[in-house]
């Protein structure tokens, strides 16, 4: 099975530097993010794909419905897939991120009603562990958020806790591709 992971494309709260995890709030793609999901697009066209999953988050929607142009696949939503719970909703992301490096242990820093880096990868490794188990696909891509692809990576490369949370950011419409 290959898995083809990618990063939404710019939205309007990157723009603005705040964080969300509600689907029901209006976060899209801005009219960069659109283009950056149109050239992602054209990446993947040759890719042989055969089902695509997003976060329940609009911005994932919005870009899998993009690359879907040349594929007309089923898309499925899983909220395994979403972005981490910052509790930091609707403020700046950089009140999370300062949060996080003055914790004592940001592997276990959680925030109000927000997760650890331990909840959101126990969560994501779940529909990873799933996913590959059960080899309907001969190739799925999924459409989920920076701290997502971090978790991803990984997975997949056997990744200590601190060195995922020592990635770098994925960039909007970054592609990664692994094997299983």
């Amino acid at each position: 099975m290959k898995i083809t992971a990618i990063r939404h494309g710019q939205s309007n709260y990157n723009v603005m530097g705040l964080c969300n995890s509600d689907p029901n709030k209006d976060v899209h793609l801005t009219k960069t993010g659109l283009q950056q999901a149109d050239q992602a697009a054209t990446t993947l066209k040759t890719y042989p794909l055969e089902v695509i999953y997003t976060s329940q988050l609009p911005r994932t929607h919005q870009t899998a419905r993009i690359v879907n142009r040349h594929h007309q696949l089923d898309i499925k939503e899983d909220g395994r897939l979403n972005d981490r719970q910052t509790g930091f909703e609707d403020q700046a992301a950089t009140k999370f991120t300062n949060a996080i490096k003055s914790s004592e242990d940001p592997i276990s820093f959680k925030y109000g009603d927000g997760e650890s880096l331990l909840t959101e990868k126990k969560r994501v490794f779940n529909f990873l562990n799933e996913l590959t188990s059960n080899k309907s696909y001969g190739h799925v891509l999924l459409v989920t958020h920076s701290d997502i692809m971090a978790v991803i990576y990984g997975y997949f490369n056997n990744l200590a806790d601190i060195e995922i949370y020592n990635l770098p950011g994925f960039a909007n419409c970054q592609i990664i591709d692994f094997e299983c």
